[in-house]
């Protein structure tokens, strides 16, 4: 259960007890449930700020995104690793998904012999 479940839980215990300041201590119990409301409110602001913002790794792998296909080594051979020395292929994978799902990259199979690997490009559409 949440806090404010729990809140509106207790608030209702107390309209029907006999607890001589039935108001005050529900003016105090909507007041925490909104201080609740109000944390989660701005964190959710706060991330998808962040989301629709972005990142300084992000805006480097768009830059470096070619009409030709790249596998993820090749894109990590180009970020400049004195900027980002600390950007592992993980977080490479990452910021392309969300390149992916803005509509910024696409992602496809690269065929090298009979090798297979995911390759990115900047979107053709």
């Amino acid at each position: 259960m949440t806090k404010v479940e729990w809140f509106t839980i207790l608030k209702e215990i107390v309209k029907q007890s006999n607890y001589e300041d039935i108001a005050g201590a529900c003016a105090f119990l909507d007041k925490e449930i909104n201080i609740i409301c109000g944390k989660a409110d701005r964190a959710r602001l706060k991330a998808n700020e962040k989301k629709i913002k972005g990142d300084a790794l992000r805006a480097e792998i768009a830059a470096l995104l070619t009409d030709e296909p790249q596998n993820l080594y090749e894109i990590d051979a180009q970020i400049n690793k004195e900027k980002f020395p600390d950007t592992t292929i993980g977080k490479i994978a990452a910021r392309l998904a969300q390149l992916i799902n803005l509509g910024i990259a696409e992602k496809g199979i690269l065929t090298d012999g009979d090798k297979k690997c995911i390759a990115y490009r900047r979107n053709q559409n």
